[in-house]
């Protein structure tokens, strides 16, 4: 009987934090993934750009 009344006010604390995050996770995972894209890109063109350049010399 007592798991009956504190288990409903238990799963209403820990729904409601655990909706924000996940959604709050899509936000900051996205803007990681773009990050790191973004760092590969520069370090490819840097890559790229260097040994271009290595090869006119």
């Amino acid at each position: 009987m007592g798991i009956g009344s504190i288990l409903p006010f238990a799963l209403i604390f820990v729904a409601i934090p655990l909706e924000s995050f996940i959604h709050s996770a899509r936000t900051v995972l996205g803007i990681t993934a773009v990050a790191v894209l973004r760092t590969l890109v520069f370090t490819f063109t840097l890559h790229a750009n260097s040994s271009h350049y290595f090869g006119l010399m």
